[in-house]
């Protein structure tokens, strides 16, 4: 009698029973007939929470884990390829996928669809978080950008840290489809994603890793209607934009001043003037961006802007809705 319950014993239970309880321990998984665990690479001796419970907290498991990448970080980097390759969530139920995975990843479990959707909304958070850390403190700007997607318009809010000497990563802080395009519209969807991250415009209120909606210097637009009215209507919280844009000098100025600079180096006949002449010269034509605003600088001269320099306008995004906005207050 005491053989039996000894093999009842160590008989598995069903895999429901083992489910109840596996998913507290991210390391182990169970293929329906033991249990693995994926930092040790070895099959558990028993099934029960207990055994599960005590190989966790033994000195081996942990040396294991030590050495490798702890499963959240996987899941977090998993979903993050996901988001930004755009591959869609339904790809984890497909059973090709799934084999695929099965053969060449068997150490690590996939996440399951429902999974991924549980910790997607952590992983926003995290790097939302992280965008706030990397906006804290930083002169920016802010622009719109509008893809056309079937019958309606899908408008992107960006925000890109002003650099003196080189461009910087755009950050997306907003997606939203609008099937009406309007100022107020264009308005209240830039002033709710910069309140999202902190920039209050109304109160300027300034909480722990907040920006300063003082530092938002300029909103970079294209010159159709509904833009200029939501820049109007941006200008009033944003006192910022308009203190630069009063200040500040036009492109053109600003072009003509880097090329006398540049000429008054290139005259001079020492050493010294040559050398500054070329560092001058570097640091400019370093600049991706200001290499695309003197092609919208040039085109705006000489009158004959075409669709061919739209482009322009999309890659620079450093002018203003007028393109008469420089960087000259805040580089000086």
């Amino acid at each position: 009698m005491s053989v039996l319950n000894q093999n009842r014993r160590q008989s598995p239970p069903f895999s429901h029973q083992i489910n109840k309880f596996i998913s507290r321990y991210p390391d182990l998984k169970y293929n329906g007939s033991a249990i693995y665990c994926l930092m040790c690479r070895r099959r558990l001796v028993g099934w029960n929470a207990s055994d599960c419970r005590q190989h966790v907290s033994s000195s081996r498991h942990k040396r294991s884990r030590k050495s490798h990448m702890p499963y959240w970080t996987f899941v977090y980097d998993f979903i993050f390829m996901l988001s930004v390759c755009d591959i869609p969530q339904n790809m984890l139920d497909t059973p090709q996928f799934r084999v695929f995975w099965q053969k060449y990843f068997p150490n690590w479990t996939l996440p399951t669809r429902k999974q991924v959707c549980t910790e997607f909304p952590h992983v926003k958070e995290v790097l939302e978080n992280q965008i706030r850390c990397e906006l804290r403190g930083k002169k920016l700007w802010v622009t719109v950008a509008i893809v056309d997607v079937k019958k309606d318009k899908v408008v992107n809010v960006l925000v890109r840290i002003l650099k003196e000497n080189y461009s910087s990563k755009p950050f997306l802080i907003a997606s939203r489809r609008l099937k009406q395009l309007d100022g107020e519209a264009i308005h209240n969807l830039v002033k709710g994603a910069l309140m999202k991250f902190c920039v209050n415009p109304s109160k300027g209120a300034l909480m722990k890793f907040c920006v300063n909606p003082r530092n938002v210097l300029m909103f970079v637009t294209d010159e159709s209607d509904y833009m200029l009215a939501g820049g109007a209507l941006l200008k009033r919280s944003l006192d910022a934009v308009e203190i630069l844009q009063e200040t500040s000098l036009s492109l053109t100025e600003m072009m003509d001043m880097a090329n006398n600079v540049y000429s008054t180096l290139s005259d001079l006949e020492n050493v010294s003037g040559m050398v500054a002449a070329e560092k001058f010269s570097n640091v400019l034509w370093g600049n991706p961006d200001y290499v695309e605003l003197r092609a919208v600088n040039e085109c705006l001269k000489d009158d004959r802007l075409s669709s061919d320099h739209q482009r322009y306008y999309s890659y620079a995004k450093i002018t203003c809705m007028d393109v008469e906005r420089s960087l000259a207050s805040y580089n000086g």
